[in-house]
């Protein structure tokens, strides 16, 4: 048999735990979704300007960035 009782159970029961910490990690997400979505947008933006070479517009960036978000994780 493909699937015996023994084998199944254990394959539930850590489908059931993951769609558990998967839905719990998205409701704690949903407040700061906007903000953060936000923040990572400008942050990126300034990577791609320095990267780039647009040195001035990057400052111009991180500025805003730190500004707006001085507590951010990556700021």
């Amino acid at each position: 048999m493909l699937f015996s009782r023994r084998g199944i159970t254990p394959l539930v029961a850590a489908l059931f735990l993951l769609f558990l910490s998967t839905s719990t990690t998205l409701n704690g997400q949903d407040a700061d979704a906007p903000a953060n979505s936000a923040a990572m947008a400008l942050y990126a933006d300034a990577a791609n300007f320095q990267t780039n070479g647009a040195v001035e517009l990057a400052i111009d960036n991180w500025k805003e960035f730190l500004s707006e978000y001085p507590q951010h994780k990556l700021a």
